[in-house]
Order: structure tokens, then sequence, then C-alpha cells
């Protein structure tokens, strides 16, 4: 079972291209960066109450609810023949 936590602000990739580009920055050069070169097109960032740990924390936090919830074999059941595996093979 997987569970990610992304961060709830963002800004779009162009964005930040179009400052890079400025002539007191580094220039035109950078346009396509980050969305041609890198792949990128969002980049999320934390507040300023937020840190890996607490990160770890809310993805661990979500996952034991799911697990409550469910059941610990049956959080995520991805065997084609819909079995679910047991408890020590998981």
């Amino acid at each position: 079972t997987i569970e990610i936590y992304t961060p709830q602000f963002w800004f779009e990739q162009t964005e930040m291209e179009e400052f890079d580009a400025r002539p007191d920055r580094y220039g035109p050069s950078v346009i396509g960066k980050y969305t041609k070169g890198i792949g990128q097109i969002q980049a999320r960032f934390n507040t300023d109450d937020e840190d890996p740990v607490s990160f770890c924390m809310t993805v661990v936090h979500r996952l034991l609810e799911r697990i409550e919830e469910k059941g610990f074999n049956e959080t995520g059941r991805y065997q084609p023949d819909g079995v679910a595996l047991g408890v020590y093979h998981a």
C-alpha cells in the first residue's frame, strides 16, 4: 500500500521560467528549461509550519486510518486473481 502527500501550494513552471528569463536573472536561455528540459508542469512547496517530518507523519496517519478502516490485507489488492495476499507475504 502506498500513500503520497503533496503540499497544497504550487506554482506553474512557466511562471518560474518567465521570472528566471529576466535580464537581471539568467536571461532568455532558461525558457523551456523546466517545462521542456526537465518535464515539470508544476512545482509544489511547503509552508513555514511544514517540514519533512510532518510530511511523514501525515502519510503514516492517513495510511493507518485506511488500514484500520479496510483491514491490513484489504488496503491495496493489486493481484490479478483478486485474492488478497497473506499477512506475512504483503
